[in-house]
């Protein structure tokens, strides 16, 4: 890593001293940015990455779902009838203590 890094540094300290090789270099990388292709190709692969996330947030959230019903308890029993709250009988009226 530290040789390319080496190599790209020292390419363009020669090519700011007067190069024309690098002068070159940047004119033809210019021609290809702003070329119809280039703009097609950042196109497509912006596409293809907002595709990628998409399908990869699906995923996560489907696997989210399933790990999130392993660690839910047993639902609770259904609640008694209201009457059965607090020792009151069906009529209203409280039970004996």
């Amino acid at each position: 890593m530290e040789t390319l890094f080496g190599i790209v540094i020292g390419y363009v300290l020669r090519g700011t001293t007067g190069s024309q090789g690098f002068s070159e270099v940047l004119e033809q990388s210019k021609a290809v940015t702003e070329s119809d292709e280039f703009r097609g190709l950042v196109r497509a692969m912006r596409h293809h990455g907002v595709t990628v996330l998409h399908d990869l947030s699906v995923t996560l959230a489907q696997r989210a779902e399933g790990f999130a019903g392993l660690l839910e308890p047993e639902p609770l029993p259904d609640p008694p009838n209201p009457w059965a709250h607090w020792g009151m009988s069906p009529g209203g009226k409280e039970g004996p203590d």
